[in-house]
């Protein structure tokens, strides 16, 4: 069992970097974690055969072809290349988060505004609550991102419990009753729900 999870992983890695994709960009397209395929390529693991079945539709090769001693033998990449390829994930990476963060700041600049406006008409008393509900319109905004870029799940995990927790205290300060403190007993089912929903995509 371990020789064919040795031979599966070198087979990976070498059909894998002779199509220039980093284990990130591998696991995005299979819609698993990085961690789950550096598994497979340290040879802890063996996907299942859904999955096998998808990297050889994906690197068009045959079943067997993983489990062939001398398939890694036939595969040749060019590092330099492949090294060009991850310079260019990462300046992908790079240009993503400065969308995300100027999105966010733009967010923050709206709530800032109408804080202003607040002032102005002598209603700050109320008009801070646009800070508060910033995060939750930040979160959704950041959601979106990570669906179009396909962003590892664990990106939705965060903004989605920072969407429930902030929306939450959002409608709370918004209601002003502040005896309603249970309703924050909502947010921990629904956490949970959020957390084993990201333990089913990932493993």
């Amino acid at each position: 069992m371990e020789n064919i999870k040795r031979i599966f992983a070198d087979n990976l890695i070498a059909v894998r970097k002779a199509n220039h994709l980093t284990q990130s960009a591998l696991a995005q397209k299979l819609n698993y974690s990085d961690k789950t395929v550096s598994k497979w390529e340290r040879a802890e693991a063996l996907p299942d055969v859904e999955t096998l079945v998808q990297l050889s539709e994906l690197f068009g090769v045959s079943l067997d072809w993983f489990l062939d001693p001398e398939s890694q033998n036939a595969v040749s990449y060019d590092e330099s290349e492949e090294a060009r390829r991850i310079e260019e994930e990462k300046k992908v990476l790079f240009n993503r988060s400065l969308i995300s963060c100027m999105a966010v700041v733009s967010v923050l600049l709206l709530a800032t505004l109408i804080f202003i406006y607040g002032i102005i008409s002598t209603k700050a008393q109320v008009m801070w609550r646009a800070y508060i509900w910033a995060i939750p319109t930040s979160s959704v905004i950041l959601m979106l991102f990570f669906y179009k870029w396909r962003a590892p799940h664990l990106y939705f995990l965060i903004t989605q419990s920072i969407l429930v927790w902030s929306m939450l205290l959002s409608i709370y300060l918004q209601l002003k009753i502040y005896a309603f403190w249970y309703l924050f007993l909502a947010g921990i089912p629904v956490q949970a729900l959020l957390f084993l929903n990201h333990l089913l995509k990932t493993h």
